[in-house]
């Protein structure tokens, strides 16, 4: 029969811990300047705010090859652009 460790590390490691918590995380935060700067030029805040803190699916292309909040609303301001 095995011996159990008195002093084993619990399930969750620090590992783990970090790769659930980090995409809970905005991948960029706008201070309101910036809200307010964008807003400015015809793009809606809370839009942008889901775009910044929108959890992303796990894509299939490499980390080097993912789209980036800043790519999103790099998007954002190009649709802005071609309504206008």
């Amino acid at each position: 029969m095995a011996r159990e460790r008195k002093n084993a590390p619990t399930a969750d490691t620090a590992g783990r811990r970090t790769r659930r918590r980090t995409p809970e995380q905005p991948e960029i935060e706008l201070t309101d300047e910036e809200l307010r700067a964008l807003a400015d030029d015809g793009l809606d805040p809370d839009e942008v705010r889901r775009v910044a803190t929108e959890p992303r699916p796990e894509p299939e292309a490499s980390e080097h090859d993912r789209d980036t909040a800043r790519d999103d609303l790099e998007g954002l301001v190009l649709e802005q652009d071609e309504e206008y």
